[in-house]
């Protein structure tokens, strides 16, 4: 409105823009139709025990809860290997960075990078933590394959070791 008094009129490419801007706005407007609140209260009620799908993860409580806290696709957290995860000790305490390297926002696959700090204080559960799962997933792997070091492996695997797939997340 302003351009439009400031500059008496708009051109027919500011015009075409704004229509076109304005068409966007109004198709990201609307119900969020397949979206709900996560009851993270709720989570204690979930049963820690083996994969809930017959080609699921081994630890799906962990792997929903992780995946829950870093808003990942089911493509993404599937393909989250073990050497894409760094538990960082801080004086303020523990972060978690997860390395996506398939990625819907990383339109260059150059691979993106997320952090979460610990909530332990806040939430009271380790089982709900980001970084506590993270790190207690990491030694879950050193110690089935008694090393220090795992690489090449999904976070969450399945019973066979591999990665599940995006009907089983």
């Amino acid at each position: 409105q302003e351009h439009i008094v400031r500059y008496e009129g708009l051109s027919q490419s500011t015009s075409l823009y704004i229509r076109a801007l304005a068409r966007s706005v109004k198709r990201g407007l609307g119900s969020a139709r397949h979206t709900a609140e996560l009851p993270l209260h709720r989570f204690p009620e979930l049963g820690a025990g083996g994969p809930w799908t017959p080609l699921g993860c081994i630890t799906p409580k962990r792997m929903l809860s992780f995946g829950s806290h870093f808003l990942l696709r089911e493509i993404e957290l599937a393909n989250v290997l073990t050497e894409h995860v760094f538990i960082k000790h801080t004086p303020d305490g523990k972060v978690v960075s997860v390395l996506l390297p398939v990625s819907k926002a990383d339109f260059k696959a150059l691979g993106v990078t997320r952090e979460l700090a610990c909530c332990c204080e806040v939430v009271g559960d380790p089982d709900v933590c980001p970084a506590c799962i993270a790190e207690a997933q990491l030694e879950w792997w050193r110690h089935n394959r008694q090393t220090e070091t795992v690489v090449g492996e999904p976070l969450f695997p399945t019973a066979a070791g591999t990665v599940p797939s995006k009907a089983s997340v």
